[in-house]
């Protein structure tokens, strides 16, 4: 289950079965309660007026930051529909672990930071760094001028 945190003078924190709550930073009050498609495990970040959930399945919410619950985008990291990972699984022979490895046998954001301009989301395999190319980059790149991408780093 990710950390509360604050930013820009609001706290939001997620509950397990994904209620975002948006409290005043100094008073306490509430100022929404409102569902996320699904519930992050890596602390959420905080830039200019927009907060990122990073959902433990690879579904990244987009938040205007304040006292209204505004959605600005979703983005799926990956195929949701992605098959576990069943080598994890068959290698256990403990029943518990190997009922633990079942849960964790899908890729999972586990954390995430900004280094250099760049968002580094990682799982329990990858890490993925999304960034908009450089000027320089962009007619090797082929993609439009506004499009960040997405760079798989091993």
């Amino acid at each position: 289950m990710a950390s509360p945190m604050e930013h820009a003078g609001y706290a939001y924190w997620v509950n397990r079965q994904g209620v975002l709550y948006c409290l005043d930073a100094k008073t306490g009050e509430q100022k929404y309660s409102e569902r996320i498609v699904q519930s992050p495990w890596a602390t959420p970040l905080g830039v200019g007026d927009r907060i990122y959930f990073f959902g433990k399945d690879g579904l990244t919410t987009l938040l205007k930051a304040g006292l209204t619950f505004v959605k600005l985008a979703e983005n799926q990291q990956w195929d949701p529909d992605i098959k576990p990972d069943q080598s994890l699984i068959d290698k256990e022979t403990d029943p518990k672990r190997k009922a633990g490895a079942a849960m964790h046998a899908k890729p999972e954001v586990m954390g995430v930071t900004v280094i250099n301009g760049s968002l580094l989301i990682r799982t329990g395999k990858q890490v993925f760094c999304v960034r908009k190319p450089k000027w320089s980059d962009r007619s090797s790149l082929s993609l439009p001028q506004r499009t960040s991408h997405r760079v798989a780093c091993v």
